[in-house]
């Protein structure tokens, strides 16, 4: 058996709290969670008005022709550092997504690329994001209909809340 690898996090799984932080109007809706990891509470969440700009910060960077107007956020307060993820709708069943670690500054959080570019997300992440992939299929996608306003209203309204 070859080596075991470097790591920095503890190699076992305890389920993780998801909070709704509502929706982040900007140039589209993002649906924004927070998922927290054992050493965080919701007491330990920054205020709604810190979000608001790192979320809008983010979604800039998530800007093509075939992008639709939705998508999601998700700021996870991890053992090992805070990351916000944003992810949009894109041609009916994609979805292009970046992910940022996070830093507190005077000014708010600061965003900023993870060093490894080739992360995507967590175990805890991607449960979430599959959650969000079967509210868009649910509301969007099985009716057929295409991304009409109807749609949309009921894809903003499907929301995730528990745990990952």
């Amino acid at each position: 058996m070859g080596a075991t690898a470097q790591i920095s996090n503890p190699m076992k799984f305890a389920s993780r709290q998801v909070v709704d932080l509502g929706i982040v109007q900007g140039a589209w809706p993002v649906k924004v969670y927070a998922i927290l990891s054992d050493k965080w509470t919701v007491d330990d969440l920054p205020d709604a008005a810190t979000f608001e700009v790192a979320v809008r910060d983010a979604a800039a960077t998530l800007q093509q022709p075939q992008d639709h107007p939705a998508g999601f956020a998700i700021f996870h307060m991890a053992d090992d550092g805070f990351y916000l993820l944003i992810s949009r709708f894109n041609n009916a069943n994609n979805i292009r997504h970046s992910v940022f670690s996070l830093a507190q500054h005077v000014t708010g959080l600061k965003c900023a690329p993870l060093a490894d570019p080739k992360l995507i997300a967590c175990i805890w992440e991607m449960r979430l994001m599959m959650a969000e992939a079967d509210a868009w299929i649910e509301t969007v996608l099985r009716p057929g209909n295409g991304l009409t306003q109807d749609a949309l209203s009921a894809y903003l309204a499907c929301r995730y809340e528990g745990t990952v």
